[in-house]
C-alpha cells in the first residue's frame, strides 16, 4: 500500500476481501518488509497477526492457519 492509502486502509482491505470472496480465493496469510532493520517481529507485527488469525476464525471457533511472513535486507 501507498503511505497516501493509510487512512483508506479499511476499506480498501474490505474491497480486497470481496474480490477475493467473488473469485472463490481465501486469505492464508499476510506479509511486509523491514528494509532496515531485522526482520524479527515487533510488538504491531504480533498484534497483526492476531487481527488476522481472528478474521479467519472458521465455523464452530475452529482456526485457519494464517502466516505471517516479515521480510529483511
Amino acid at each position: 500500500c501507498r503511505l497516501s492509502d493509510k487512512d483508506r486502509a479499511e476499506s480498501i482491505e474490505a474491497q480486497i476481501r470481496g474480490n477475493m470472496e467473488r473469485r472463490g480465493l481465501s486469505l492464508v496469510g499476510w506479509y511486509h518488509s523491514h528494509p532496515n532493520c531485522q526482520p524479527d517481529p515487533s510488538l504491531r507485527d504480533i498484534e497483526q497477526q492476531m487481527e488476522y488469525q481472528l478474521q479467519l476464525m472458521g465455523p464452530n471457533h475452529t482456526y485457519n492457519p494464517c502466516l505471517g511472513v516479515i521480510m529483511g535486507k
